[in-house]
């Protein structure tokens, strides 16, 4: 019976991939740089990013070889797996800068609103990065609503902007719990201003509540109690306002 010939293929760079993990990149020696290729498709699949890398590394380096833009798609996902961000974010960009009608142009845009997003530190330390990764991963959004990769874009769009609103929550707490209070609701404030689609909101109000109880502005604890049955019902701070007899 006749092989198929992807099958064939697949077959050949498999045992290639055996060889491989027994003599090191010498394996490479006498290869065309489509069995290369495979070789690296094969070594993503097994999640070996090692070798993926240097397969795809290699083939970028033959001259003309005809499917560059998804080697160096795919090498920006081995690096992104590999948590390098900075060059997994690289080499997306030389992807849209080399091939920009090229099918992989969406790919690569998503996958600079990821290494963004896989650069955003925790919440504690500067969020510049995450700043970055709101407005990169909303302009991908933008250019490709309607689509997964859009939808995906906009997911992780939402992640970086409420971990920027977590940010300005946590500065109100952080005065709170010392007691300045003033300092604190002008932080909640500006933080429901900001960002005002964030899941914060109603914790903030939580908090303007709380702190208005406690210094006697009834007044606006009063508006804050409104604002927070009215807008956010089934969210777990109006639930617990509730519960305590204030809602």
């Amino acid at each position: 019976m006749r092989t198929h010939p992807i099958i064939r293929l697949f077959t050949g760079a498999a045992a290639l991939l055996v060889l491989w993990g027994c003599g090191g990149g010498s394996a490479f020696t006498g290869m065309v740089a489509e069995d290369v290729y495979e070789l690296g498709l094969l070594a993503m699949a097994e999640e070996d990013w090692g070798k993926a890398e240097r397969a795809f590394e290699a083939v970028l380096r033959t001259a003309g070889f005809a499917r560059g833009a998804e080697a160096r798609l795919n090498l920006g996902r081995v690096l992104f797996e590999k948590k390098d961000f900075i060059l997994a974010r690289a080499e997306f960009q030389r992807v849209l800068d080399r091939y920009t009608a090229d099918t992989t142009a969406p790919y690569a845009s998503l996958g600079i609103c990821e290494s963004l997003a896989g650069e955003s530190p925790r919440v504690e330390r500067d969020q510049s990065s995450t700043a970055q990764a709101e407005i990169i991963c909303a302009q991908v959004a933008r250019d490709y609503a309607g689509t997964l990769i859009g939808l995906d874009a906009e997911a992780l769009r939402g992640e970086m902007y409420d971990k920027l609103a977590e940010k300005d929550y946590g500065r109100g707490q952080y005065y709170q719990r010392r007691n300045f209070q003033d300092s604190a609701i002008q932080y909640y404030r500006s933080m429901i201003e900001d960002w005002p689609q964030s899941k914060w909101v109603p914790w903030a109000l939580y908090q303007l509540v709380a702190i208005s109880e406690k210094i006697g502005y009834e007044d606006d604890a009063e508006e804050f109690r409104r604002r927070l049955m009215a807008e956010f019902p089934a969210s777990e701070p109006a639930k617990l306002l509730a519960a305590s007899g204030e809602g």
